[in-house]
């Protein structure tokens, strides 16, 4: 165990072993178990939690989240139903539950969690890319096209909101916007190889194959290089 965590899971051993009915200190523990990935022992720290406190809607979150990384998603979602049962204003669980129906294969159930996770915090950036994912799946594009641009006013330097913008565009057959967008994703971010291969299309599309040629190559030598 490093060092910077060996003295607090230490002195929460000893809360525990002097207040075996402290929630507080089972939940900072397994907090402590998460950080170093030991995610067994975070799990049964706030499986602990649970049993002391059944509406600690946290931990239940945070099952769900260590679910996620296991990708045991039914599981996911089972802890998060809990917690949004518990706590319904959470937009942050909508938005993890969304992911881990995505992950299912569950795409209407996965829009719902992010429409959802949105009406609660308009501001939740990674409520509309993972959204975009999620439409995708239905070729929805002018509701990607909406995200996406959401998304680029949230952030405006994102190069992947404006490739998937991009990508949109050049499915509806307006090539020139594809290619603005893809342009102005490959100036934010140089090395994002997606944007080259979704520009390449573009060009592909109104004949201009030197330069999807081009982009192309430049995508298959980033790829390479990673």
């Amino acid at each position: 165990m490093p060092g910077d965590y060996a003295k607090p899971i230490s002195d929460y051993d000893k809360a525990i072993a002097l207040n075996p009915n402290d929630p507080e200190a089972y939940y900072a523990r397994g907090m402590v178990y998460c950080v170093l990935g030991d995610y067994a022992k975070a799990i049964t720290d706030f499986d602990k939690v649970i049993e002391l406190n059944p509406n600690d809607a946290l931990a239940y979150h945070n099952c769900g989240s260590i679910f996620i990384r296991r990708r045991e998603y039914d599981k996911a979602i089972a802890n998060f139903t809990k917690a949004i049962e518990i706590e319904p204003t959470n937009a942050v669980t909508y938005h993890n539950r969304g992911v881990a129906y995505s992950n299912e294969g569950e795409f209407d159930k996965a829009i719902t969690d992010y429409d959802k996770a949105i009406e609660l915090d308009p501001k939740l950036e990674m409520a509309y890319y993972n959204r975009v994912i999620a439409l995708s799946t239905k070729g929805d594009h002018d509701k990607i096209i909406l995200d996406c641009t959401k998304a680029i006013e949230l952030d405006p330097r994102s190069a992947v909101a404006y490739s998937n913008r991009g990508l949109s565009y050049f499915y509806k057959g307006d090539y020139a916007k594809a290619i603005a967008d893809c342009t102005k994703a490959i100036e934010l971010d140089p090395t994002y190889s997606l944007a080259y291969n979704n520009r390449a299309q573009a060009y592909h599309a109104i004949g201009e194959d030197h330069k999807a040629d081009r982009d192309l190559n430049k995508s298959l030598e980033l790829q390479i290089g990673h």
